[in-house]
């Protein structure tokens, strides 16, 4: 479907929406730091074909289950809603998801309301377990993670139930088995390899594998006469630089040498720790799980940076500012470097364009050892992406409305980016190519737009066969990002945990060390950083480790690389 056709549709979709609204009737992942989790080999449900959509009539004979039609459109009918948690971007500027084109055009298409259950990005986990402990919505969206999962099963629909994919969900059934069959066991959950949710984002995507980037000024080391630090004791200098010689040439000692913002994803303090080999609180060298946060060269990199706390080189707001707070900082070009996804996501192009990557740097005896968070080929899809909840009276309309929004490419990308012809476009080959869009702003960016028009990583799943085509001559913006990842894809870690799940009672073995875990290390760094750390102290951080179990969950993690569970 064109980009004009598509506008049609989605107008009288709106008009349609409206009028049937009138008449609606009602029915009702571990923290950054911590390791991923999750592929086992393959065994899918038997594969059928896709249901063809036939438009209701007159005396519509279609074969119904309950109030919901097998296949064809609309879904029900009557106007029925659901309730379903998801998770909203801060860049995302709607008032409502149903202003969302693709939501415009589902409930015109199947005669199913969403009342959106909208949890801010950063927020989510504690409302989440309230949600399922007093009141479950029928479905959620990008907000569960592998332990809310584990502990909760029996307050989520069995969707590997006999012919209810086949039935409810065939082209997601279809496109499983054609692309991804191995997903099928990714998705199920010992011990009885039952399947609760179903994926959604992107099946890989080059862009993400190197995660938060660190990026710095060109500009102003030119006008100071600096190069790109290429070890930590050049980075100092380039930051102190930065702090006493106006870079920003406002006569004002105003300029932030280095941020980051623990509430950002890509932006926290550790994105910083790669000079001393660290990615987090542990690294997977042959086979084995090795914590990193009782190692010298976790001391080294937090003596560094409180040395940069004390001489006002880093800005010790990061562990308590918000997003906004963050980006707005950039924005008024007061900041030497940063940890971030692309600059124009958070500043106007002008500004955006003083900014180049630095490459991890070498701290002293680590030459040749500074590593860079990130995965190349990275799996990027959300198992528990969709899920409906037994609270749902309708399941089998609830996942026709998914199978809808998964049933053709152009569909997925509507969900993820908006109409078509703004962010994407079809062309003649019949793929699908990124499309940079034109009259951006500083108050509405490229990252604004993206989550304002669409979902990004929470539409269904996009099969490798369907990923966005990035064109350099026609498209050279869409680039940017992998161009980032270039530079430092030669310093990503080359051992990772496996991707599989597990039961409750091991899930809550590890959530109950890393809960604390995990609570103890954010605080740990931070006083670290903001305080120092002296032997005194190092000392009592690694009786404190013990305490917590740190062996413990070192072991969980072995025996896990290792599949005794």
């Amino acid at each position: 479907m064109n980009a004009k056709k598509t506008g049609k549709r989605l107008l009288s979709a709106a008009l349609c929406s409206l009028l049937v609204l009138s008449g609606c009737s009602g029915s009702n992942e571990p923290a950054s730091s911590a390791p991923e989790s999750a592929p086992a080999a393959s065994s899918a449900p038997a594969s059928s074909a896709a249901a063809q959509s036939a438009p209701a009539s007159s005396g519509d004979a279609r074969e119904k289950v309950g109030d919901t039609y097998v296949t064809g459109l609309p879904v029900t009918d009557e106007v029925t809603t659901f309730t379903v948690a998801v998770s909203k971007h801060t860049f995302d500027k709607t008032k409502t998801m149903n202003e969302k084109a693709a939501f415009i055009q589902a409930e015109a298409d199947t005669n199913i309301h969403i009342d959106w259950i909208e949890v801010l990005q950063g927020s989510g986990d504690e409302k989440v377990n309230i949600m399922l402990a007093t009141d479950p919505p029928d479905a959620f969206i990008g907000l569960l993670n592998e332990n809310m999962m584990a502990k909760n099963t029996s307050q989520f629909v069995d969707l590997s139930e006999e012919g209810l994919l086949e039935t409810f969900a065939p082209h997601i059934v279809e496109q499983y088995n054609s692309e991804l069959p191995e997903a099928w066991d990714m998705l199920k959950f010992p011990p009885d390899g039952k399947i609760y949710s179903l994926m959604t984002g992107m099946q890989t995507n080059y862009e993400n594998d190197g995660e938060g980037i660190q990026f710095i000024n060109k500009v102003w080391l030119d006008k100071l006469g600096l190069s790109i630090p290429k070890t930590t004791e050049e980075y100092y200098n380039v930051l102190k630089a930065f702090k006493e010689k106006d870079p920003n040439g406002n006569g004002a000692a105003d300029e932030i040498p280095i941020t980051f913002c623990q509430e950002d994803w890509c932006s926290h303090i550790t994105e910083f720790s790669g000079p001393w080999g660290i990615t987090g609180y542990y690294k997977i060298e042959n086979g084995q799980f090795i914590p990193t946060v009782d190692k010298q060269e976790y001391r080294d990199f937090l003596t560094f940076y409180h040395q940069l706390a004390v001489e006002g080189l880093l800005d010790v707001e990061g562990f308590s500012q918000t997003s906004q707070q963050y980006f707005s900082k950039q924005k008024e070009r007061l900041v030497g470097t940063f940890n971030g996804w692309v600059p124009s996501g958070t500043m106007d192009d002008e500004t955006a364009a003083e900014y180049v990557v630095l490459p991890p740097m070498s701290a002293p005896g680590m030459e040749g050892k500074q590593v860079k968070i990130g995965r190349l080929n990275k799996p990027r899809g959300n198992r528990l992406g969709f899920a409906i909840t037994t609270a749902c009276p309708n399941k089998e309309a609830l996942l026709r409305w998914w199978d809808y929004l998964s049933s053709s490419t152009e569909m997925k990308y509507i969900v993820r980016y908006g109409e078509e012809g703004t962010l994407w476009e079809t062309r003649d080959d019949g793929k699908v190519y990124r499309k940079t869009p034109q009259n951006l702003t500083e108050d509405f960016t490229m990252e604004n737009m993206k989550y304002t028009y669409g979902m990004v990583d929470g539409c269904p799943l996009i099969n490798l066969s369907e990923i966005e085509i990035k064109d350099a001559e026609k498209d050279p913006g869409s680039l940017e990002r992998d161009r980032y990842v270039d530079q430092v894809k030669d310093f990503f870690p080359k051992e990772f945990l496996p991707i599989r799940f597990v039961d409750s009672q091991k899930a809550s073995e590890r959530a109950f060390i890393e809960t604390e875990l995990n609570a103890y290390l954010e605080q740990f760094i931070a006083n670290s950083i903001v305080s120092g750390i002296d032997d005194a102290s190092w000392e009592a951080h690694l009786q404190q480790l013990q305490a917590y179990d740190l062996a413990g969950w070192a072991q969980w993690y072995q025996d896990f690389i290792d599949g005794k569970f």
